[in-house]
């Protein structure tokens, strides 16, 4: 959804881990990430980025985040795994305690499967709404990722 309102929010990459477009009150976060919309830092960070833009954007009273393709997300990024932390990234704790404390209400279109980070992003959200194929999983229980890991603590 492209509007003369949208804008990318763009990280390190040439191409936008998040866009955003602004119509009738609503602005809409769309995650493209593929294959499988991971969770990554470029996507934390620039969903962190857009949601400051909009705390203050008077033209926005709700917040919808969405994802591009047939998964809404697979989970982290498992590529980013052992890799030292960014020194300005964002933790998806402090991602999912931004969208849960947000000014306005944030919701967000579930579709296909959510595992791992995109449940947890889910749960931070003020609303859910979940098309008839969504699936939800949170498998960090059985590699042992403890809370910290997850980003709930």
């Amino acid at each position: 959804m492209h509007s003369p309102d949208s804008t990318p929010f763009r990280a390190a990459t040439h191409t936008p881990p998040v866009t955003c477009a602004v119509e009738d009150g609503v602005a809409m976060l769309t995650i493209h990430n593929p294959p499988v919309n991971a969770i990554s830092g470029a996507v934390r960070r620039a969903l962190w980025l857009a949601l400051e833009d909009l705390q203050t954007d008077a033209r926005v009273s709700c917040v919808v985040i969405a994802a591009g393709g047939e998964t809404f997300s697979g989970g982290g990024d498992l590529r980013e795994l052992g890799q030292p932390p960014d020194p300005q990234g964002v933790s998806l704790g402090d991602l999912a305690a931004r969208v849960e404390n947000f000014s306005k209400p944030v919701a967000i279109a579930l579709q296909g499967r959510a595992i791992g980070g995109g449940v947890l992003l889910a749960m931070a959200c003020h609303a859910r709404i979940g098309a008839h194929d969504t699936q939800l999983a949170l498998h960090e229980a059985e590699v042992d990722f403890g809370q910290r890991q997850l980003g709930v603590v």
